[in-house]
């Protein structure tokens, strides 16, 4: 039994059938072949009803959302009559097309279908009534509500009463009230509904025109028009909602009657097969009886499931979901289809599922759009009190600013009257002594204006009111520029710098010479702070195109270098611990870089450099450094012997000697000197350059043995080069023997005098000072800037501090100028008008009247005159200053402290040009 159950399909039931029919005798087995056939035949009957069935419950499942839809009395759910004819058109070519009739089964049914095709039929018949009825209508009311609107604009209306303008006007409102215009746009059950109500409405309305209400007999007629129309809807809509439901009856019929079929044909099975069994010979009765119980088995596990499964079917139309399905894991088709069943169940429990998920997810996502509201209001309060928090820091940093600005300017006041003082007392006649102390001092003044420069700096560029201006200026000359300046700190810690600019570098760069040079000379300030003997180099490397230069300034040392994490630590922000000038000069050599579109590196594990600063600079003339592009007079070959013993000054020495083909040999002692005389010709070298490095002895005796390594090396020019050069040294190497002195660091041009004096052959003692700066004696100091020749200028100075009026008196008078003083600015004008001047030096910030007021006063008042040269003091040297200087009147601009050469500049300008009114840069 299982067997026949779950191990065979259908076919291989009937085939098991077949195998039993052919034990019985010849006549059993041909009448056992033919009822197999109608057994087969009535199989596909079954399969051809089903199928039927299935399309009739989808159809009547149509037809009952059709009749539901027509049924609402709710305006928002109606559908448009083009809306209803698609519905009907899907539904009679999906299901009673031509088709599907000639497969439907029992033939009653596809009869049934061909009269249910005649009913849709006269169903779109209907709409297509409706359609025209509906229009017919809307068009009347549209003419009906016009000749409304006219009676009741006319001046001259016959009412009699307001009972009939009341009327009059109800009929207005109904032609225009929703329920009438919308009947024109949608078809439901509500037609019928409003059909009637229109009849009674329109009826009274007709009644109130009887009666004399609306005496006007053109509305009558129209409203009897309207009547008719109505009446006609009623008719159609009721001939329409009949069809329906009689189509849906008579589906219901069908599905009965093809319940019933089933069964029949079962009855008709069981009929066939005792025909056979009576008909045969009694001799194979057994054979008979086992085949009819084989066969009745097999009819059983088909109809016995197909009974169940449309028992399921039908609780499962009922809207039940806990049902199970018998035969599922049946083989053959019965299983598949109980299998298919299941499916359909199983998918609309996770429907249902997925419904209550989807219910109890959108209440989760509302309490979290709550909370993330919530959230995001009070994110937007701190943004808020953050905004308010930075407001109030950046108008403190600016009044700190502002305040570190006044500090700096009132400081640089005073200083500058020391410098002033200390340069006025550098010029007078001194012992040696007394000129270090002068050297000492002023180093410290300029120190502390360095550091004042620095915080103003920082300042400045706190507040960003700073800018970068790019002009032309010459690589080598900064350089070098920088490197003297940093010498005298770095000789105090016995310090070496070196520098080496790449060849074919452009003679002329473009960009802000002035905060180039502020940044390497901070860079070298912190590393001789940072190196405690040794040496400095700054290396110049070049990746040159055409028309921009990548300049990289490299500086590296023998120092203790710092990893560029304890380098952000400390020198990216001053307002940390352990602050101090070189931190500061650090912090803005790195703005700085920034503002001129460069970048500040320190020392990692691939670059041991303890600063890298590249810069991005234009060319001006791409044609090679000058120092690469040697005179004429360079082309001769000279050589020389370097005698010392760090190989890394010595490698930087040859390089700037080889710039103006000077070959250098190194050798490191006395001993090495001695080896090589023994191995080259000593009469192709020309010099001896002697470092004070190998200063173990006295000078004598040191030149002595040099002279005692080989006769030859008397022929060369002995030359002492000192690191660490000391006042009044090469006076004492000169009565030493030496033939020259040079002190470090060495210049280009240093190099070009020392080959000119080894091509002349000179015998005089070669160094880069004047003959006259050696060879002063004990107790005189440097001469005084004077010009004879040149007639004495008269000189108003508007200062109202009295120590910088007496430095600015002295130093003009010195410049053979006869100096007038004022107070104030109101002085100066009025000194002005009583007497004639060359020259004008107005300080800014005075009481009573400042300098820019004063100078405005006198340029009104010289209108058509001859032009007084007036020249800017101020201790304020922040961006902007020299524009609002000009722009009062100025024609020179000098900031504080100034000395006795930028004077002798200003002077020397104002007697060649004669006052003319010509703005100056910057000294």
């Amino acid at each position: 039994m299982d067997l026949m159950r779950n191990g065979l399909t259908i076919k291989g039931k009937i085939y098991a059938l077949f195998l039993c029919l052919l034990l019985s005798v010849g006549l059993l087995v041909t009448n056992g072949l033919k009822s197999v056939n109608g057994v087969s035949e009535l199989l596909h009957e079954v399969r051809k009803t089903q199928a039927s069935i299935k399309m009739l419950q989808s159809v009547d499942e149509e037809v009952r959302n059709l009749r539901a839809l027509l049924q609402t009395e709710n305006y928002t759910h109606q559908v448009t009559l083009e809306q209803l004819r698609k519905v009907v058109l899907d539904i009679r070519n999906k299901y009673i097309s031509r088709e599907n009739i000639e497969l439907v089964n029992p033939p009653f049914i596809a009869n049934s279908l061909t009269k249910q095709a005649a009913l849709f039929n006269s169903i779109l018949q209907y709409v297509d009534t409706l359609q025209t009825i509906n229009e017919r209508f809307q068009q009347l009311r549209s003419e009906l509500l016009i000749d409304v609107n006219s009676l009741m604009s006319r001046p001259l209306l016959p009412l009699s009463s307001a009972e009939e303008k009341q009327t009059l006007l109800a009929l207005k409102q109904w032609l225009i009230s929703e329920t009438v215009v919308y009947q024109s746009n949608s078809v439901s059950n509500l037609w019928l509904v409003n059909a009637g109500k229109y009849i009674q409405e329109l009826e009274r309305f007709r009644l109130q025109n009887e009666s004399g209400q609306l005496p006007v007999i053109g509305l009558a007629n129209d409203i009897d028009t309207l009547i008719q129309v109505q009446l006609k809807v009623q008719s159609t809509w009721q001939q329409l909602t009949n069809d329906i439901y009689l189509i849906e009856s008579s589906y219901r019929d069908l599905l009965r009657q093809s319940l019933l079929q089933i069964e029949q044909l079962n009855l008709t099975y069981d009929n066939k097969f005792r025909e056979v069994i009576m008909s045969k010979w009694l001799v194979v009765i057994v054979v008979s009886l086992l085949s009819v119980l084989i066969a009745t088995l097999l009819i059983l596990t088909i109809v016995i499931p197909l009974k169940k499964i449309t028992h399921a079917f039908k609780r499962l139309t009922a809207g039940e979901l806990d049902i199970d399905i018998p035969g599922k894991h049946r083989t053959d088709e019965i299983g598949d289809l109980a299998f298919a069943a299941n499916v359909l169940i199983e998918k609309s429990k996770q429907t249902v599922t997925l419904l209550e998920n989807t219910k109890r997810l959108v209440a989760e996502q509302e309490a979290t759009n709550k909370a993330l509201t919530r959230e995001i209001e009070q994110r937007q309060q701190v943004e808020y009190d953050l905004v308010k928090a930075r407001e109030a820091a950046e108008l403190a940093n600016y009044q700190k600013s502002l305040f570190v600005t006044n500090v700096t300017h009132e400081l640089k006041t005073p200083i500058s009257g020391i410098l002033g003082m200390l340069s006025l007392l550098d010029a007078t006649r001194l012992t040696l002594e007394q000129k270090e102390y002068i050297d000492y001092a002023s180093k410290s003044g300029d120190a502390t204006l360095a550091m004042i420069h620095n915080m103003l700096d920082y300042t400045t560029l706190e507040t960003g009111r700073i800018s970068i201006q790019r002009k032309p200026f010459c690589l080598h000359s900064l350089v070098e520029e920088v490197i003297f300046l940093s010498a005298f700190r770095a000789a105090q810690k016995q310090i070496v710098l070196l520098y080496d600019i790449a060849n074919y570098l452009p003679e002329q760069l473009e960009g802000d010479v002035a905060r180039i040079r502020q940044v390497l000379l901070n860079l070298i300030s912190h590393t001789i702070q940072h190196t405690d003997q040794g040496y400095i180099a700054l290396d110049i490397k070049d990746h040159t195109s055409v028309d921009e230069a990548v300049v990289k300034f490299i500086i590296h040392d023998s120092g203790q270098l710092i990893t560029w994490d304890l380098f952000d630590e400390r020198y990216t922000s001053v307002t940390q611990k352990n602050e101090s000038t070189d931190s500061i000069g650090v912090a803005i050599a790195r703005q700085l870089a920034e503002l001129m579109w460069g970048k500040l590196e320190n020392a990692t594990v691939d670059n041991p450099a303890r600063f890298t600063l590249t810069l991005s600079l234009p060319t001006v003339c791409a044609t090679g450094a000058v120092i690469e592009k040697p005179e004429q007079s360079l082309q001769t070959v000279f050589r020389g012997i370097w005698l010392g013993e760090s190989p890394i000054i010595y490698n930087y020495i040859a390089c700037l000697a080889k710039k103006v083909n000077l070959h250098l040999v190194h050798l490191a002692s006395l001993t090495e000197l001695a080896n090589w005389v023994g191995k080259n010709n000593v009469q192709e070298y020309q010099c001896l350059l002697v470092s004070s490095e190998l200063m173990s002895e006295s000078y004598p005796k040191l030149l002595q043995n040099i002279h005692a390594v080989h006769p030859a090396i008397r022929q060369l020019v002995t030359i002492w080069y000192s690191l660490f050069p000391r006042c009044g040294e090469a006076s004492q190497f000169k009565v030493a023997g030496f033939r020259g002195y040079l002190s470090h660091p060495t210049k280009y041009k240093d190099f070009i005098t020392l080959r000119h004096a080894l091509m002349s052959k000179s015998h005089g003692f070669i160094t880069r000072h004047i003959q006259s700066d050696i060879d002063l004696p004990e107790g005189l100091g440097n001469s005084q800037i004077t010009n004879e020749n040149i007639g004495q200028l008269k000189v108003l100075v508007v200062e109202d501090n009295p120590v910088n009026q007496k430095v600015a008196a002295r130093m003009l008078s010195k410049l053979q100028c006869e100096v007038s003083v004022a107070n104030n600015g109101q002085e100066a004008v009025n000194t002005w008008q009583s007497q004639d001047f060359d020259l004008i030096v107005m300080d800014c910030n005075m009481p009573v009247m400042d300098g820019y007021e004063a100078t405005r006063q006198i340029r009104i008042q010289e209108s058509g005159q001859q032009h007084i040269y007036i020249v800017a003091l101020t201790a304020n040297a922040l961006e902007g200053e020299r524009e609002k200087c000009l722009q009062a009147g100025m024609d020179h601009y000098l900031t504080k402290p100034v000395k006795l050469v930028d004077f002798q500049q200003l002077v020397d300008e104002v007697r060649e040009h004669a006052c003319a009114n010509t703005p100056a840069e910057t000294v």
